[in-house]
């Protein structure tokens, strides 16, 4: 899976590697949330009860594909307080500026990536801003050179409630600016990674993050 991943950028591993925190070994490939679907060119997700608008020129990654959408059976001492039927994490889209690899010639390879843990009863992730601290903890313990921002910051994406963790990184030489989007929702930490270099490119994800709508 990881040589299928790195075809479609480092970065991608890099931005989800510290997105899952509390899954364990044992696998199926059972789920009942899904990944949700792309049609005429909006994102939505019956579960999550969440649209997102991809741009014309945006290449989407066929997670499944990949072998990413897994369920993952919860530790023995975690059935009480942990539905099982549920996956642990899901991969719900990933959108990419170009088809090639991050390393293209007229630059990098902008992104936005969509993903949902299960929160634990047991853990200690109470809030989104829990969650993006314990992020934050693994980043500093990386040997990727992250300039990580001091605080989190509050946010609203599609009227709700989002934590966000800024980062800038080098990749391949290139200074990459990350944002990690987190609230807690159904159980689940519901979050959006982004990653860009130029302002257009900036622009481009500020107006895919402002377009996000949850419907009650």
């Amino acid at each position: 899976m990881t040589n299928l991943l790195f075809k479609v950028g480092r970065l991608f591993i890099i931005s989800t590697a510290f997105f899952f925190l509390f899954s364990c070994s044992s696998q199926s490939s059972h789920t009942l949330i899904g990944a949700g679907a792309i049609k005429g060119g909006v994102y939505f997700n019956k579960y999550f009860i969440v649209t997102i608008k991809k741009p014309v020129n945006w290449y989407a990654i066929d997670m499944k594909n990949l072998g990413m959408l897994k369920t993952k059976k919860s530790h023995q001492h975690d059935k009480k307080d942990y539905n099982a039927t549920f996956p642990e994490k899901v991969h719900l889209f990933s959108w990419f500026e170009s088809k090639n690899n991050v390393q293209r010639v007229n630059g990098y390879n902008a992104n936005i990536l969509g993903i949902a843990e299960r929160i634990r009863l047991s853990s200690n992730v109470i809030s989104s801003k829990d969650y993006l601290l314990s992020i934050k903890m693994l980043m500093n313990k990386s040997a990727v050179n992250y300039q990580i921002s001091p605080g989190i910051q509050s946010v609203k994406l599609g009227a709700r409630d989002f934590s966000m963790l800024t980062v800038e990184a080098i990749i391949a030489g290139q200074k990459i600016k990350l944002q990690y989007y987190s609230t807690i929702y159904k159980k689940y930490a519901l979050s959006v990674i982004v990653s860009w270099q130029s302002k257009a490119q900036h622009r481009t994800i500020q107006k895919m993050l402002a377009g996000i709508k949850f419907s009650k």
